[in-house]
């Protein structure tokens, strides 16, 4: 199951954040390393939610990724979907199941 992940996608959906979903290849990924687009990476799962990435290492090369910031996408996001697992904000896609 990619529960966290999808609830991300729609999240970024609802954030206005435009999603594109392909496959990328390592010389992208490291074209954007050294062109400066690649401004944050982030793993997504059950348990850690949003884990923030700062090191990846192609061909034998560190490429740091400096710590996202406040407003960065994934802290937006990780956010949000903490406050609507929490109650805080509402639930609009009726993720939420209330145990009584």
């Amino acid at each position: 199951m990619r529960i966290t992940r999808d609830s991300i996608l729609t999240l970024a959906k609802d954030m206005g954040v435009s999603i594109e979903e392909r496959c990328v290849s390592i010389d992208e990924l490291e074209a954007g390393f050294k062109d400066g687009t690649v401004s944050e990476a982030f793993g997504a799962g059950t348990a850690a939610v949003v884990a923030t990435i700062a090191l990846i290492n192609i061909r034998g090369i560190d490429y740091t990724i400096s710590p996202p910031s406040e407003n960065s996408f994934q802290n937006r996001v990780k956010e949000k979907l903490n406050q609507i697992r929490l109650g805080a904000a509402p639930d609009v896609h009726s993720w939420n199941y209330v145990i009584a």
